[in-house]
């Protein structure tokens, strides 16, 4: 069975992105690699989870990106949008939200982070990732 293709919307993916390293778009939308992205700038239409992370991270819709019609992001606006709460914890790798949803400490955090610029965002989860695996930040280097 072949993927459906959607030369359009691939464009449309491959105009948001510009010049944004198609590595930041892996991270953050939680993609499995270089090559699926690619995949889908060149027309293959993603599952809708992922789709649905493509466009929350340039600030646009499903629709828009599938269609071209609805509200498009403004020329030149490529940048991502902040992720919020829900998206960091995505992107550190929590699938579904455990009960209790969050303990204080994990809720001001989220909220914290997710006021930081998407660069920012990136590096704090980068920093997340090197503290989970037992790795030490060395400030001396900034």
């Amino acid at each position: 069975m072949r993927a459906e293709k959607n030369i359009e919307m691939g464009d449309r993916i491959k105009g948001l992105r510009g010049t944004t390293p198609q590595t930041s778009v892996i991270k953050a939308c939680r993609i499995t690699s270089q090559q699926m992205l690619s995949r889908y700038e060149s027309g293959m239409i993603p599952p809708a989870d992922i789709l649905e992370r493509i466009a929350t991270y340039f600030g646009t819709t499903t629709s828009w990106l599938l269609t071209g019609s609805g509200d498009a992001p403004p020329p030149g606006e490529n940048k991502p949008a902040p992720m919020g709460s829900v998206a960091i914890l995505g992107a550190l790798g929590v699938e579904s939200l455990p009960t209790p949803i969050m303990t204080p400490l994990e809720m001001v955090i989220a909220q914290e982070v997710a006021t930081l610029t998407h660069e920012d965002q990136l590096r704090t989860l980068d920093a997340i990732r090197v503290i989970q695996r037992g790795g030490h930040l060395d400030s001396s280097k900034e």
